[in-house]
């Protein structure tokens, strides 16, 4: 959550950051946008390198959830998370990042 909303925040432009998190039965989904510079199609896959969001795709995918990525240039972007239900008393696995 942390590396999401500080990425929103250093392309915001000052401009507002939406935060939404929708609970279904079995996925939870956490979307953060910003109404910022947005990013060009050819430059949307970098956004997962080493410097930008890897960390967060790294700890997603460890809880077996899935990231991406929505931009338009001067438009913002927002970044959806996916992630698995568990059900109550459960915990992840013990070499899962947290």
């Amino acid at each position: 959550m942390t590396n999401l909303l500080n990425h929103a925040d250093k392309y915001s432009s000052g401009k507002p950051i939406d935060l939404s998190i929708i609970t279904g039965t079995t996925v939870t989904t956490l979307s953060v946008c910003d109404h910022g510079t947005g990013i060009a199609g050819h430059d949307l896959g970098r956004v997962f390198d080493r410097f930008e969001l890897h960390v967060a795709r790294q700890i997603v995918e460890a809880h077996g959830g899935s990231i991406d990525v929505d931009s338009e240039p001067g438009r913002g972007s927002t970044v959806t998370v996916r992630l698995p239900r568990q059900p109550a008393g459960t915990r992840p696995p013990a070499d899962a990042p947290s």
